[in-house]
């Protein structure tokens, strides 16, 4: 068993993987936000010393990095060489969860070795972290995985992320969403823990991985499958808002994480769902 140190694990996946490690047996230290910013480097003189880091915190709403860019890069690029400072004094491991960093791919399904476009501060800054870890690895030997998420959801997810946005509306006379044509590579929280379950024990040198379900679905997809189960028929609207830079598809090559990790994606996007709708009914007759 490891002694592990997570950061961020006061959010949407860092309790699900606290949760995890704790329940496999691993000494498991868990960092929320009121540890102090993590772009201070007192804060990290703070951090009990494990085995490896989990370095979840960070910045990572689009929209909102377009109104705080220089917030999103010192967030997520200073406090991620932070943590690599913090990982070379105490010789520890790292994993780095980025995102879909493609951009405007010339193709849908991505692999490890596609070109990085990032088309957003958010996805910027997160490349550029990508490279603060791996120029540690070749000139600090620091032994880093980088896992490239891409769209995580299920439950504790709020909104104004997509799939809890569409459910929450199923008591609505309408559902609202800003364009039914995106398509997303979605993946299941539980699926997306499993990936660094598979991580912790491999990690060797500097890795990329990317961890995606392999399929895409449009928005209009989404909210046909959420009425499907719910039952319900209700009117969809669609403001037919294009962001600026909206990638039309994206699609997750995960065969890398599957040969080298041993991991793939178990939960369907129609049975994860299923429990969405199951819980928000489930919560709204308990009131």
């Amino acid at each position: 068993m490891s002694e592990l140190l997570i950061t961020g694990a006061n959010g949407f996946l860092g309790r699900s993987l606290s949760e995890k490690f704790q329940a496999l047996g691993h000494r498991v230290h868990c960092v929320g936000h009121e540890f102090g910013d993590i772009a201070d480097e007192q804060t990290w003189d703070k951090m009990p010393q494990c085995e490896i880091l989990i370095h979840l915190a960070g910045s990572t709403f689009v929209p909102l990095s377009w109104k705080r860019p220089a917030e999103f890069l010192q967030t997520n690029v200073v406090g991620v060489q932070r943590a690599i400072n913090w990982c070379i004094k105490n010789k520890s491991k790292m994993i780095f969860p980025s995102t879909y960093i493609y951009g405007q791919a010339k193709i849908s399904r991505v692999s490890e070795t596609t070109k990085p476009r990032p088309e957003n501060p958010y996805t910027f800054s997160k490349q550029l972290a990508e490279q603060c870890c791996r120029f540690a690895s070749k000139y600090k030997g620091l032994d880093v995985t980088v896992l490239r998420l891409f769209n995580i959801y299920g439950k504790g997810q709020s909104e104004p992320f997509l799939i809890p946005h569409i459910v929450n509306q199923l008591d609505k006379n309408e559902i609202k969403v800003n364009d039914l044509v995106p398509r997303r590579d979605f993946l299941h929280i539980d699926d997306a823990v499993q990936a660094f379950v598979h991580g912790i024990g491999k990690i060797n040198g500097y890795e990329v991985f990317n961890i995606g379900s392999g399929e895409s679905w449009s928005v209009k997809q989404l909210i046909e499958i959420v009425q499907d189960c719910a039952g319900t028929k209700i009117p969809v609207v669609s403001g037919n808002v294009v962001r600026s830079n909206e990638i039309l598809d994206v699609v997750a090559d995960n065969s890398k994480a599957k040969d080298l990790l041993g991991w793939a994606p178990r939960k369907s996007l129609i049975i994860g769902i299923q429990e969405l709708v199951d819980e928000f009914y489930n919560g709204k007759n308990s009131k």
